[in-house]
């Protein structure tokens, strides 16, 4: 009898999280609830023409219903509130009053142009009454919240990319974006706070012409937000506007220390401003803030819900009955911009209430205001959990790209062959790629996959990505991590050990606050998005050793000629250069041409005599391989067939192009 007492409690708790997950895909958009037809797209070779959108597609496994809901699904992001996104003017000058470089736009144009962010390298695309109705880019969607509608980004903003193969617009689902996210926040503040006539008197109170074109400014962006423009009206916008802006300013500092290189396009610290997020300004910890000074390239997306582990430096499980995948997205949406009211408690608290003014401006204030208590001392939080799952289903269903042989060339397949020997090890006794990165054919793309996790030292490459995730102190002062509001929060939310005075690493916030989350809101919210987000991974990588997090992941190659530029750190320009000596590869380059190169398999660069980068439109950005956090070193051992002869290295790459 205890036995079948059990079976029928664990079969009633089942029954109960079926009825609250439901079973489709709904998704919350734009005010309503839309759901995509999700019949799978038929394999096909070659593009499919798109006149509609401007652009070819390929088969990818979605048809066209799922790929709409993947651009504009919102997952929980507020950076600003929406009708100011939609009526925000772009700046001529920065904060710091310096003109912008590159403007490719007149005065008074919105920050939202198409041009504008176009040369910031994202994908306009038309407009549609349901999932896009104000004609926003891709990735760029609307967050519903108890103070009003947000603009946010979607992952599909990081993870889709149009390329130019051979003079036709392709657009990739799931590959690396070639987007300045940087230059977008950074730009952003400058918007806001080039409207602010006092901002401008203080930089320079005789410029008179430019006060007058900020008061200007700023009469014009209220006429169009405030239902009726009063004098009272314009004073409460103002103080919200000022308040905004400095909350993105202080974040904008923190991530982006002049001190480190820009990221430049097609690169962001993204694991960098998370821990940040979660372990500095949630925690009230200013002292905890470290530059964001590690930029990766986007990883690509197909074969993501089949690893075990994602993220480069494997640092979370993708493993689990939903709760791994969703944990993951849950922490992408804090990274940018997600809402997370932290309720701290006993000594948390305290931590809190004894912090003076000075600690309290000098840590970056949450984006919304409003931070009830959740669920199971869980959080409150923007995160929308139901549509993270969804997504997570899309995506599960991704495929990579094919070649296009119409298009690019026609493989050679004799080369090809005697590139999958060598893949396969049967060539060269030392070359053996698929002991690192798997072979998965197209039909196997729906199959588990457990990623090679290779100690940073054994592959040589920028160890900065792997090292920040696992600092013990602060590298600014040494001084350890403060836990600051979480002191007396257990480490998993309802189990674990309590946190004390400090955390062991920074890493340790982002667990606890992703639990916050997916706990505080997890029967309205977190069942569907557990109970959604389909992951096929069967075992965990994780390691029982104390540099389990200092490794890279090596995952399989489908779709990888689609996905420069290389490396974790994006730091090598095409697959050539990645079977050359890191010594003979290319010092600096131009990222953001969408050009792609056939020959090399990558995109072009292209400099000028004094090693700018040529304006060609593409609003290109340099790479500097000898600054911080770039180099191309590494990947260039015996083993990685770097001393292999040419015509070895020609038929390995028309091989990789097969996958």
């Amino acid at each position: 009898m205890p036995s079948n007492r059990r079976y029928l409690a664990v079969a009633g708790l089942t029954a109960i999280i079926l009825a609250l997950a439901g079973c489709s895909n709904e998704v919350e958009v734009n005010g309503q609830y839309l759901e995509a037809e999700e019949t799978a797209e038929g394999d096909y070779d070659g593009l499919k023409n798109r006149p509609d959108l401007g652009w070819y597609e390929m088969a990818q496994g979605w048809n066209s219903e799922v790929r709409r809901a993947f651009w504009f699904t919102p997952q929980g992001s507020v950076l600003l509130p929406y009708d100011w996104f939609l009526n925000l003017e772009k700046a001529e000058r920065t904060c710091a009053d310096k003109p912008i470089q590159n403007a490719v736009t007149a005065a008074q144009t919105l920050f939202r142009d198409n041009t504008h962010l176009r040369s910031l390298g994202y994908i306009p695309v038309t407009a549609d009454p349901y999932w896009n109705p104000d004609g926003l880019p891709i990735g760029f969607a609307k967050t519903p919240t108890p103070e009003g509608d947000y603009f946010g980004l979607t992952c599909s903003a990081c993870h889709s990319n149009l390329m130019d193969l051979n003079g036709r617009k392709v657009l990739v689902e799931g590959a690396p974006t070639l987007a300045d996210l940087q230059s977008f926040n950074e730009g952003m503040a400058d918007a806001l706070c080039s409207m602010d006539s006092a901002t401008v008197k203080s930089r320079n109170p005789n410029r008179e012409d430019a006060i007058a074109a900020a008061d200007a400014q700023f009469r014009r962006f209220a006429e169009r937000v405030l239902p009726v423009y009063t004098a009272e009206a314009a004073d409460a916008l103002m103080k919200d506007i000022r308040k905004q802006t400095g909350r993105i300013q202080i974040r904008n500092a923190h991530n982006y220390s002049k001190k480190y290189p820009p990221y430049g396009k097609g690169r962001l610290d993204a694991l960098g401003a998370i821990l940040n997020e979660v372990a500095a300004w949630k925690t009230g910890a200013k002292e905890n803030n470290y530059p964001a000074n590690a930029p990766v390239s986007y990883p690509f997306l197909w074969g993501a819900s089949q690893s075990d582990v994602v993220q480069w430096n494997g640092a979370v499980s993708n493993v689990g009955i939903g709760l791994g995948p969703l944990g993951r997205n849950v922490g992408e949406v804090v990274g940018v911009y997600g809402h997370v009211g932290v309720t701290a408690q006993g000594k948390g608290a305290d931590y809190l209430a004894n912090l003076d003014s000075a600690a309290q401006r000098g840590a970056a204030p949450p984006l919304l205001d409003k931070s009830e208590g959740g669920q199971f001392s869980g959080y409150t939080s923007s995160v929308m959990m139901a549509n993270l799952g969804a997504i997570e289903s899309w995506i599960s269903n991704l495929r990579s790209p094919k070649w296009p042989e119409k298009v690019l060339g026609e493989i050679d397949e004799a080369k090809a062959e005697q590139g999958r020997k060598i893949y396969m090890g049967e060539v060269y006794p030392r070359v053996k790629c698929v002991g690192c990165h798997g072979l998965v054919t197209r039909d196997d793309q729906d199959k588990p996959y457990k990623a090679t996790m290779i100690r940073v030292p054994e592959i040589g490459t920028d160890p900065t990505a792997a090292n920040n995730f696992i600092l013990e102190a602060n590298p600014t002062d040494g001084e350890p991590w403060l836990s600051g509001a979480y002191q007396g929060t257990k480490r998993s939310i309802i189990s674990g050990k309590r946190y004390g005075k400090y955390m062991l690493f920074r890493g340790e916030a982002l667990s606890t606050v992703v639990k916050g989350v997916i706990f505080g809101n997890l029967f309205t919210d977190g069942i569907k998005g557990i109970t959604r987000s389909k992951s096929d991974a069967k075992e965990n990588t994780f390691f029982n050793t104390a540099d389990k997090f200092y490794r890279y992941k090596a995952r399989p190659l489908t779709g990888i000629w689609a996905t420069a530029p290389y490396l974790h750190n994006g730091s090598v320009m095409n697959l050539r250069e990645m079977l050359t000596p890191e010594h003979e590869r290319a010092k600096a380059f131009c990222v953001g041409s969408r050009e792609f190169d056939p020959v090399n398999v990558g995109f072009v660069s292209r400099m000028t005599a004094d090693g700018a980068c040529a304006q060609d439109g593409n609003n290109a950005t340099l790479l500097d391989t000898s600054e911080f956090a770039s180099s191309n070193k590494g990947h260039s051992t015996r083993r990685q067939g770097v001393r292999m002869t040419e015509a070895d290295k020609e038929a390995l790459i028309e091989f990789l192009k097969t996958l």
